[in-house]
């Protein structure tokens, strides 16, 4: 959350790194998880042109074995 504060640009980039992974949610935690639908929702109420292209990033987050991370994902979708 911090980097993202800081620098977007870069956040967004690390997130794009860890999606080319075979199964980036299987190495993440529930909470890392969370921070990072947390971002995305974010990045997408201020730029709601974003949303298209930060769809790939969210399905991949429901991939998750986590009951509190699948509902946020949906959340976000909608």
């Amino acid at each position: 959350m911090l980097l993202f504060h800081v620098a977007q640009e870069k956040a967004i980039s690390y997130l794009e790194g860890l999606m080319r992974q075979d199964d980036p949610v299987s190495e993440m935690g529930d909470i890392f998880q969370l921070a990072v639908i947390e971002m995305l929702r974010k990045l997408v109420k201020a730029d709601p042109s974003t949303k298209s292209s930060l769809m790939p990033m969210i399905f991949v987050m429901a991939k998750s074995k986590s009951s509190s991370v699948l509902y946020e994902c949906a959340n976000t979708i909608v």
